[in-house]
């Protein structure tokens, strides 16, 4: 999975607990691959209706568990600084966008950082065969989804005007 995105999650929106037990259901919403054991670094909001709910969904008791010691232990701090990790990268990935943005409304003279790109190259082959392609950039990225490609039928010649 890409990472296109770093959003801040406001901590006005909810507690964690609030967040950790809707992800919970969000992720495991269909049953599609939902353990029997998962392992998390603190206690969801409305611990055993997740876990009631998961085990319907599921069809075998599924549990939450708080691991304090061990091997278990371990594995959530391997994923909490990886987690960490990650959000920082993309975070500095974000920040170093949104810098070269800046600095691109500053050196063409916009009143504010663009959000969106657009690139066009023309081309032919030997004055035949004119086309066309845009590139798109969203706040720094490529939006290969928005790429496009055309075949120009109103220009004879090489005139990429």
């Amino acid at each position: 999975m890409s990472e296109p995105w770093v959003r801040h999650i406001s901590k006005a929106a909810g507690t964690d607990a609030q967040w950790l037990s809707s992800a919970l259901l969000t992720h495991y919403e269909h049953g599609i691959n939902c353990p029997s054991e998962i392992i998390l670094s603190s206690i969801p909001e409305d611990k055993e209706v997740i876990e009631e709910l998961l085990s319907e969904q599921m069809g075998k008791k599924v549990r939450l568990l708080i691991p304090e010691r061990g091997p278990k232990k371990k594995l959530v701090s391997l994923a909490e600084e990886n987690a960490h990790l990650k959000f920082n990268q993309a975070s500095e990935a974000h920040d170093t966008r949104r810098l070269a943005l800046v600095e691109l409304a500053e050196v063409l003279k916009l009143p504010f950082a663009p959000y969106r790109i657009e690139c066009f190259d023309n081309s032919n082959l030997g004055g035949a065969h004119p086309v066309a392609a845009m590139a798109v950039f969203i706040e720094g990225r490529p939006a290969r989804a928005e790429y496009r490609k055309y075949r120009i039928k109103t220009v004879v010649g090489a005139d990429d005007y």
